[in-house]
């Protein structure tokens, strides 16, 4: 049945009302603020929320969230002001949380999986994925499944597994292993379970980048990722063009690939090699004019890519502050406005900070700052709350759409 549609004025007149209310209750809520949320799992093991990451650079504020006990945050999606979601990496659960009010909502237990490396909440708030586990080369008994929460912030909300096909797992380490596009599909990045980096030659080596559409409870298909089985290459960290053309694959090696769309079982794929300059690439995003991509790379260095992304692209390496030097990189996250990058991750106990990145994002432009983020960034992630959700609503912590309802 079709919504009913309002009149622009009086959808233009609530929308305004909305924001006004929301600039008092959150006056670093405005189009300037840069709302980002960070893990530091491994180091002080807390989340902390920068109002605005933007301003006070390199030491903008921030404060820890409280979180429960024996909490060890790892993953974490950022809805809205009112709405959160933090991995714990200790327990098979998801902490479900409103930052505006540094409280827990509820825990959801997702075991059997280990669970504690991606989670994304899908566009339209409804569900949440989350994936991550310990790959027996690392000591763990992997679970080769994903796991759906529907109505993650409700009252009840319901976790179902999906089963991964052909022993496929997401590492519990990754972070930028899952992305939805703006129609609600999702697409997981996955590695086979028994790999063993340290002995590739003699040890299982398949990757693919799964495909689900709503309510996420089975693969529609599966995208197979053209790894050298004979090399440590991996599927790792996943970004989408914004304009869903392209899906890019960060791989634990010296390359990146990119697909093509129309996405298929039988996908175009580009391998860009850049040994060298790729060591072993990990997390991966592509700014908002799709200009630039990002990469963070596990030989303690930060990559930018450069459009039209392909087999020939341009790689350059970005100077990263000493002060951030020492660890590795794991995890990148990108403004929706396209003002700030941020790259952490990749660092346990040794107090490094995370690194904040203003544009251009070109070697010759770029400005780096390294940001404290508690007494280290630890081995965790970040995530910028999406921008859209300022003009699309936010009634009662609902992060659906205004054009759900009206044009």
């Amino acid at each position: 049945m079709k919504q009913f549609d309002p009149p622009a004025r009086s959808v233009s007149m609530t929308a305004l009302v909305l924001t006004v209310c929301l600039w008092i209750a959150f006056p670093w809520a405005g189009s300037a603020a840069q709302p980002l949320l960070v893990s530091t799992q491994g180091d002080t093991n807390d989340v902390f929320a920068f109002p605005d990451v933007a301003t006070g650079l390199p030491t903008p504020a921030a404060s820890p969230l409280t979180l429960p006990g024996s909490t060890f945050p790892h993953g974490i999606a950022y809805a809205s002001l009112t709405r959160a979601l933090v991995c714990n990496i200790s327990q098979s659960e998801v902490i479900a949380m409103d930052p505006s009010t540094n409280s827990v909502l509820h825990t959801i237990d997702v075991s059997p999986s280990y669970a504690g490396g991606t989670v994304a909440i899908s566009p339209d708030g409804q569900f949440a994925l989350v994936a991550g586990e310990r790959g027996t080369a690392y000591g763990g008994t992997p679970t080769p499944v994903l796991v759906t929460i529907a109505d993650p912030f409700g009252i009840s909300p319901t976790p179902t597994t999906v089963a991964l096909p052909n022993d496929q797992i997401v590492e519990d380490y990754q972070t930028n292993g899952i992305v939805f596009d703006d129609t609600g599909r999702a697409f997981v990045a996955t590695q086979h379970k028994d790999f063993d980096a340290a002995d590739p030659m003699n040890s299982p080596n398949t990757s693919f980048v799964h495909v689900l559409d709503p309510p996420y409870t089975s693969i529609a298909f599966s995208m197979p990722v053209p790894v050298n089985e004979d090399r440590r290459e991996v599927a790792e960290g996943i970004a989408l063009t914004p304009d869903g053309s392209q899906l890019l694959v960060a791989s634990n090696g010296d390359v990146i690939w990119i697909f093509d769309a129309p996405f298929s079982s039988t996908p175009t794929v580009h391998t860009l090699s850049a040994p060298g300059q790729f060591l072993c690439t990990i997390g991966i995003g592509v700014a908002p004019d799709q200009q630039r991509a990002i990469v963070a790379d596990c030989g303690d260095r930060i990559l930018s890519v450069a459009a039209p992304f392909g087999a020939s692209s341009t790689v350059e390496s970005l100077t990263v502050p000493a002060p951030a030097t020492g660890g590795q990189f794991e995890h990148v996250a990108i403004s929706d406005d396209g003002q700030l990058a941020v790259v952490t991750g990749g660092s346990v106990a040794a107090g490094l900070p995370m690194v904040v990145i203003e544009p251009p994002f070109i070697q010759a432009a770029a400005t780096l700052h390294a940001v404290p983020v508690g007494s280290g960034r630890g081995a965790g992630a970040a995530r910028f709350i999406p921008t859209r959700l300022f003009t699309d609503g936010f009634e009662l912590g609902n992060v659906q759409r205004w054009s759900a309802a009206s044009p």
